[in-house]
């Protein structure tokens, strides 16, 4: 198959399931490329080198002149789909749909020129638009992976994105039930279940590098890893490593991520030295940056918490990491989590919001002995190989995308 994947920016630090699952397409056989509305960012993903990618050419005068010849090839191209397209966005009559409509030709004729059978997206919000879009042009089937903000703030014209795609894969039974509540007269199946992955080869304990417990008199080692915004929780991580941590009980949080909530983030840090909890900002990590912390960790922690806005995570991808790492969780039953993680058996969930409740769940880990938080942290990894791993995940994208293609009559045959 040939598949172009439609994306927001590519590649992007924070979203290293991206280029895991095209990888896992093209180890598979098909062809991807990647069509990316904006430049990545720095430092990216190791795992986006060799996909093929192109970004849309920015508003120059040059760029202008290209967009008006690809409005003009595709209105006598095809111009039932031209003019539908262009009424359904301006019956809209919003300023985004229709600065995304002036690229869409132009997006149609790449994905034309890669020869594509098949769409795909993620996130349910402009990139989804835009392979919409396309798709309305050009006859191409889609497909995109709401992942969480992106459906909890429910974007532009979710309601078409979801009833033209011809399906909505879901992260997490969580949202497949979100789906469902709302958009269930099109059915389950149009919602299946097509996980995120990590890899789960290159993250494991037994790298080298991959560290033993501390020494008695040493702190226990706690990371987090995340943007430093509030529905991540590190200000209640913190509040809670002060209760959880004492003179027979030290403990380190270590903190990885950047964000706007940094600034209040070390004051609150600072606010009570000599509690036996100490507190270190590592900034942003790459892939083997964070790698290297969990190998160094005893515990991961993520106080995942529904912020003022009402955002919330998914399921996040650094929970799979660590537990891959074979590190015990602390974390929140918010959201898809408690499909990962299950209380008592590969870490402690605790109620979003509830710092007593989290600074428990730390001092019960810090206290086991040794041995238990290594059993909890085989399970955990297992847990991760079994279900949240990108070969799985990419196996199960792929077989919805070619079941509906042979639905279709489609196949393998070039377009």
């Amino acid at each position: 198959m040939k598949i172009t994947y439609i994306l927001n920016a590519f590649p992007v630090l924070t979203q290293t399931w991206i280029p895991l699952e095209v990888q896992e397409l093209l180890s598979l056989g098909h062809e991807v490329e990647v069509i990316a509305l904006g430049p990545g960012t720095a430092g990216g993903s190791r795992a986006a080198a060799g996909i093929p990618c192109r970004v849309l050419p920015s508003g120059s005068a040059a760029s202008r002149l290209s967009a008006v010849t690809h409005h003009v090839a595709w209105k006598l191209r095809s111009p039932v789909r031209y003019f539908r397209t262009l009424f359904s966005v301006l019956a809209r009559a919003d300023r985004q749909s229709l600065a995304l409509f002036l690229s869409a030709p132009r997006v149609a004729s790449m994905a034309r020129a890669n020869q594509a059978h098949w769409l795909h997206s993620h996130f349910a919000d402009q990139a989804a638009e835009m392979a919409m879009l396309v798709s309305m042009l050009s006859g191409i089937p889609w497909s995109f992976t709401p992942h969480a903000h992106d459906l909890w703030h429910q974007p532009r014209r979710l309601p078409d994105k979801v009833s033209r795609a011809t399906f909505v894969a879901a992260i997490s039974e969580h949202n497949r039930r979100w789906c469902l509540e709302r958009f269930g007269a099109l059915g389950r199946e149009h919602f299946p279940l097509v996980r995120v992955g990590i890899d789960t080869a290159r993250f494991s304990r037994s790298r080298p590098g991959a560290g033993d417990e501390p020494a008695a008199s040493e702190p226990l080692r706690v990371l987090s890893v995340g943007r430093l915004i509030a529905k991540k929780g590190h200000d209640l991580l913190l509040q809670a490593g002060r209760l959880a941590a004492g003179r027979d009980r030290p403990l380190e949080i270590r903190i990885a991520g950047e964000g706007p909530d940094e600034p209040r983030l070390r004051e609150t840090a600072a606010e009570a030295p000599g509690s036996g909890c100490t507190v270190e900002f590592l900034g942003p990590l790459d892939n083997d940056g964070v790698m290297a912390e969990l190998a160094r960790a005893d515990i991961f922690a993520l106080a995942c918490r529904r912020d003022p806005g009402g955002d919330m995570d998914g399921i996040p991808v650094s929970l799979m990491e660590a537990m891959a790492m074979e590190l015990p969780v602390v974390t929140t039953g918010l959201s898809g989590i408690p499909e990962l993680v299950e209380d008592g058996v590969h870490g402690r969930l605790v109620e979003p919001e509830d710092v007593v409740g989290l600074a428990k769940a730390l001092a019960d880990l810090a206290d086991m002995p040794p041995g238990e938080r290594r059993a909890m942290g085989r399970a955990g990894r297992a847990k991760v190989q079994a279900g949240f791993d990108c070969r799985g995940s990419a196996a199960e994208l792929e077989r919805q995308i070619r079941r509906r293609l042979e639905s279709a009559g489609a196949g393998d045959d070039d377009r």
